[in-house]
């Protein structure tokens, strides 16, 4: 018997974070199983030094019988059993992208082209950068372009001006393209799982 390969707008993928223990793994299954979604991959790891748990599931929702809200519901409830952070991403939903970059063109190059070509299915809605250097790069692809030179002195008060403008620009994922900057903690925290180097 063959399986036919899901439509990606009728897939979703879980992340989970919480602290290890049994029946984790087992429990989530279940559940997904038992509202009609169907697994395609997951992926789990156990950090030793934290206790924590991490998974990621992606599942084909075609079978989904009670819908988004039915199946967010008993997500919901293996989460509070486990104390369990999570987040539903549906594969319909268009990711909206903001780039990081310093003065090298080359990766920020690669992934506006693979986006215009349709390899990236995200929408980049921003891009950022320490230097202007990048800017005809940004209005050559019309992407919004905002500067915020960054100094030891200013470098908080920089970080939460950028932290202002994607929330503003509603943004799910950040992408560092050679961003000559190590972020603050603070940074990363506004962006839980959402930040890639």
């Amino acid at each position: 018997m063959t399986i036919a390969t899901p439509d990606p707008a009728q897939t979703a993928v879980l992340l989970v974070a919480c602290p290890d223990q049994k029946g984790i793994v087992a429990s989530l299954a279940r559940a997904l199983s038992e509202e009609g979604a169907n697994i395609l991959d997951a992926d789990q790891h156990g950090d030793l030094a934290s206790g924590t748990f991490f998974q990621r599931v992606r599942f084909d929702l075609s079978g989904v019988s009670s819908g988004r809200e039915g199946l967010q519901v008993a997500i919901g409830e293996v989460a509070s059993r486990f104390s369990m952070s999570w987040a539903l991403r549906y594969g319909d939903a268009r990711k909206r992208v903001a780039i990081f970059v310093s003065r090298y063109d080359h990766c920020l190059y690669d992934l506006l082209l693979r986006q215009r070509s349709g390899e990236l299915s995200g929408e980049i809605v921003q891009i950022i950068s320490n230097h202007p250097d990048l800017e005809s790069v940004a209005r050559q692809f019309d992407v919004p372009f905002a500067v915020f030179p960054i100094t030891p002195e200013n470098k908080l008060d920089q970080e939460a001006a950028e932290v202002a403008l994607l929330r503003e620009r509603n943004v799910d994922l950040v992408v560092l393209a050679r961003y000559m900057q190590v972020v603050t903690g603070r940074f990363v925290d506004a962006f839980p799982s959402r930040i890639i180097n």
